[in-house]
């Protein structure tokens, strides 16, 4: 788990790559406080930070060198031991799993990434081609982020470095609307001009610091073979293969079917961990019944667990010193998240688990029934797409901007539910779910590990039959079957629930009263302040309920000022 950072410029001078690389180093130091590293080589300098998970004692050795190449990844490969074995590499565990990057990058140009089991971002610069690439994991987990202005390529594992390299940058108007309807940046339509993402399973190569990039996908959902090993297997395998070494086990414990499943198969695994549930500081939250069942739970198998427990003083804290993040994320949990991951760390931990994209893989959200179902109504389910945005988002960004959004329309001839389960990663667990265990776990030192999300299990998952996904009411099919006998029966039988926050009603007290004094000024003058303040009174009077909407301008706010300090 590492910060990336790099400008490949031909007519920069050294000393000021250099400068600018050290100031893209200090805008994601929270990535790596464990070391850090600034090379250059010819037109190149890249930077590293580092925390150190795997390898600890090599904390300093990336970015990697070679003959031939230079090269950086982030995140974690989990395969690295039979990597290792295969290119005739030393296994002293006491060496990054980063070091078979290079040798495969050499030997495979163009077929390296698939051979990596893990979750992951970073680059390779060939020394000999001349040419620089991009790459991201199989689905999104670890970003990567580059600028396509410019004769510079500037790149790095945050906006916020890339921003930090750029020189002139400004907001776009069509990200900011987008993501005040949907609460997160979209993958495919940055908050700032000329920024871009790796999309996921993608790499991006240029062969000029002026040229225009090359995208190609590299990971296909669709399964190339047939796997022998059932759903249970894989997730067995992942599970036990992701459980660190030399720090305790740390895992997510909401109460629901994924992140109970993962914590007693780290139980069952011997890993020995202890499962934190988020505990609201307001009896009215809602998250009370999660509670009880992830106490429950706990307590049948003799798990340790810690409740812990996050205020309305921990919202208007991070709030007021200034968004730390990365990206507005307005997640009404991603900060009750942030909580959970400091309380990892506080346990001396360095990654938590957690049960995040079974519900895409698996199909268990509501809306999946319908694109299971009757074939009129589950064709449109699938061709209106899968965002969460509602009539009231729309509703409030007319009234605060002026400006009226369309629904997306996504025509798809294939199976409805299989469409509906792909817009599903991309449009919703990448750019948010995955970006908010990303940063906000970064941000506490902490590594955020989803075992549902091995590539193997991706591909199995999408290889099922729709009744093994969907049978009339019940979601899940395969996962609620294939794990009856781990799962309790109170967890497997109760009924899909989101995660309940009280921050709407906050935003209706003191926190709210404070937030609406802000509403002097918006961000790149997109809409008149006067009306956020009318939306504000509404909200707080409880005339209306814009809690969640009004949550996505004050994130924004912070985040623009924090950007420009």
């Amino acid at each position: 788990m590492c910060g990336i950072v790099g400008i490949w410029a031909a007519k920069l001078p050294l000393a000021q790559r250099e400068e600018r690389v050290r100031a893209m180093l200090s805008a994601c130091i929270d990535r790596g406080p464990d070391g850090s590293r600034i090379l250059s080589s010819g037109d190149l300098t890249v930077g590293f930070c580092r925390l150190a998970i795997v390898g600890e004692r090599e904390g300093e050795s990336q970015p990697l060198e070679s003959s031939r190449a230079i090269g950086a990844i982030n995140g974690e490969i989990y395969n690295h031991l039979a990597l290792r074995t295969m290119l005739g590499q030393s296994c002293d565990a006491r060496l990054s799993d980063s070091i078979v990057l290079l040798p495969l990058a050499e030997a495979q140009p163009e077929a390296f990434l698939a051979r990596l089991d893990g979750i992951f971002a970073g680059f390779v610069f060939d020394r000999m081609q001349r040419t620089l690439t991009l790459f991201r994991d199989h689905i999104g987990v670890k970003p990567m982020y580059y600028n396509t202005q410019g004769e510079e390529r500037v790149f790095g594992s945050t906006v916020a470095a890339v921003v930090a390299g750029m020189t002139n940058p400004t907001f776009s108007q069509r990200g900011i609307l987008r993501y005040l309807l949907d609460g997160y940046p979209a993958t495919t339509m940055p908050l700032i001009e000329g920024v871009k993402a790796v999309l996921p399973g993608s790499l991006v190569r240029f062969a000029h610091p002026e040229s225009h990039p090359v995208e190609r996908r590299w990971f296909s959902l669709a399964r190339p073979g047939h796997s022998h090993k059932s759903i249970r297997e894989l997730l067995l395998d992942a599970v036990e293969s992701e459980i660190p070494t030399g720090w305790p086990t740390v895992s997510a414990l909401s109460g629901g079917i994924d992140s109970t499943l993962i914590t007693l198969l780290l139980h069952r695994a011997g890993a020995q961990p202890t499962a934190l549930t988020v505990k609201y500081d307001t009896p009215e939250s809602g998250a009370e019944a999660d509670l009880a069942v992830a106490r429950r739970v706990a307590t049948d198998h003799g798990i340790g667990h810690h409740e812990v427990h996050v205020s309305r003083e921990d919202y208007a804290e991070e709030i007021a010193r200034g968004w730390r993040f990365d990206q507005p994320i307005a997640d009404p949990n991603a900060i009750a998240f942030h909580r959970m991951a400091a309380v990892a760390r506080q346990l001396g931990s360095r990654v938590l688990f957690t049960g995040d994209g079974a519900d895409e893989l698996f199909a268990g959200y509501t809306y999946h029934q319908q694109a299971a179902g009757a074939l009129p109504r589950a064709l449109a389910q699938s061709w209106l797409g899968t965002s969460m945005t509602s009539t009231q988002d729309r509703r409030f960004l007319r009234e605060l901007t002026g400006s009226r959004v369309r629904h997306r329309i996504h025509p798809s001839f294939g199976e409805p539910l299989r469409a509906v389960q792909t817009r599903d990663l991309r449009e919703w667990l990448e750019p948010n779910l995955l970006a908010k265990l990303d940063r906000f776990g970064m941000a506490a030192g902490v590594e955020a590990r989803v075992p549902f999300l091995r590539p193997a299990l991706v591909q199995a998952a999408f290889a099922l039959s729709r009744r093994d996904r969907v049978d009339g009411s019940r979601t899940k099919v395969a996962l609620r079957n294939q794990f009856a006998d781990v799962l309790p029966s109170h967890v497997l039988d109760r009924a899909k629930v989101g995660f309940p926050s009280p921050l709407s009603d906050w935003l209706r007290g003191p926190l709210g009263r404070d937030l609406a004094t802000l509403a002097k000024d918006s961000v790149a003058g997109m809409w008149d302040p006067s009306r956020e303040r009318v939306l504000w009174q509404q909200h707080i009077t409880g005339e209306r309920d814009w809690g969640q909407q009004l949550w996505r301008v004050a994130v924004l706010r912070s985040w623009d000022h924090s950007l420009r300090r």
